[in-house]
């Protein structure tokens, strides 16, 4: 399989199943039959596989960086235990087509790094997970998603500690909505891209939002997140916010994150009270 693929491994399991199974009709020999049972099942593993294969293939047109693509097909490996197809990824010492740019290839040294962890640390006959990773979410988003939404989703991976994961879904989905709503995936790339410039960082402040909203502060969050210039994560904070006004702030968040970020920076309890877009300041301003 981590040679000529899970389409040939598919074909060559076929034909010892047929022939183990026509000796275990001829005899009657219940082993036999289970064996073959069992080789069907490992063949149609392996066409699985290979349908998630060509589906990680289709993704070539995307505008994004090629690591991210290379890492969503790790993680096909990895699920199906095939860990001689995942290194033979890292071989060449760049992805298929070669870096787009820098954080191309900073984003390379992470699909690295985290499949060597993941392959000295996970006994081999436990599977990755693609429920949790950046294929399903591509799956689920890709094609409906709103930028809050895949926001949520991507930052949820990070705060887990899944970097690669969360910055290659990041990314392709950027992608993916970039023609449909070109603003929000402007600010999920932006996003992903911060991820991967100091993962430590996004992850603590992943982890921070995430303890101020469920105290119920998620608009002094808002506000502190703006201050520092995370629009992503002020977006999240926001919409969590009952206050009055809140709706309004996230969408002209998601039009504008700078112009927006700068009329919280130079609010003043009177302009507040005049803005519908800064009526959630009130509390954070007393």
């Amino acid at each position: 399989d981590g040679i000529e693929g899970p389409s040939a491994a598919a074909e060559s399991v076929l034909v010892a199943a047929s022939i183990i199974a026509g000796e275990a009709d001829r005899t009657g020999d219940g082993r036999l039959a289970g064996l073959a049972a069992g080789l069907q099942q490992l063949a149609s593993e392996y066409r699985q596989e290979q349908s998630f294969r060509t589906f990680i293939s289709s993704l070539d047109t995307l505008d994004c960086e090629r690591s991210a693509l290379a890492w969503l097909a790790v993680e096909v490996d990895l699920a199906f235990g095939n860990y001689i197809s995942a290194r033979r990824r890292m071989d060449s010492g760049e992805p298929e087509g070669g870096f787009t740019g820098q954080y191309d290839e900073m984003l390379w040294q992470s699909v690295r790094n985290e499949l060597d962890d993941y392959l000295e640390s996970t006994p081999l006959d436990q599977r990755f997970n693609l429920s949790q990773g950046a294929v399903a979410l591509y799956l689920e988003m890709a094609d409906t998603a709103s930028a809050l939404e895949a926001l949520a989703a991507v930052t949820e991976q990070i705060s887990a500690g899944r970097t690669t994961s969360a910055v290659s879904a990041g990314l392709t989905l950027a992608a993916a909505m970039s023609e449909r709503n070109p603003e929000e995936a402007a600010l999920l790339r932006s996003y992903a891209l911060s991820m991967l410039e100091d993962p430590e960082l996004a992850r603590e402040r992943a982890t921070w939002l995430y303890l101020a909203i469920k105290r119920g502060v998620a608009d002094a969050a808002a506000y502190q997140l703006l201050a520092e210039g995370e629009h992503a994560l002020a977006l999240l904070a926001l919409s969590e916010s009952s206050a009055a006004g809140a709706g309004r702030a996230v969408s002209e968040l998601l039009r504008d994150p700078g112009a927006y970020a700068a009329s919280v920076r130079a609010a003043t309890p009177g302009r507040v009270a005049s803005s519908e877009s800064l009526a959630w300041l009130r509390e954070v301003l007393r």
